[in-house]
């Protein structure tokens, strides 16, 4: 999925001719039965490090949720729960500042 935006690429230049910037937006994958959080990690840094190398059209790609209010329904997806950063979030810090967290 996170090489969705390839596919539209295509699209875009079928009908246009040419790339439009595209803007990634909540990307991310949560723990679940069938992830578990070392995958998690490898996925969303994975991804974070193809940005690095990304196409010319492709702008941003970013996390879906940072931190969550009072909605069940994403609590588990929140990077911060309870006041207290995830081991993605760490994971990521440490990918950005190059220290260990």
């Amino acid at each position: 999925r996170f090489l969705r935006f390839q596919q539209y690429n295509n699209i875009i230049t079928g009908e246009l001719g040419r790339s439009i910037p595209i803007i990634g937006t909540e990307g991310g994958t949560h723990v679940s039965p069938w992830v578990t959080p070392e995958q998690q990690i490898n996925m969303m840094t994975g991804a974070y490090k193809y940005m690095a190398r990304r196409e010319p059209y492709n702008f941003v790609y970013t996390y879906w949720i940072i931190a969550n209010g009072n909605d069940p329904a994403w609590a588990e997806q929140a990077l911060f729960k309870d006041g207290s950063a995830t081991p993605l979030a760490q994971a990521l810090l440490q990918m950005a500042t190059g220290e260990s967290v």
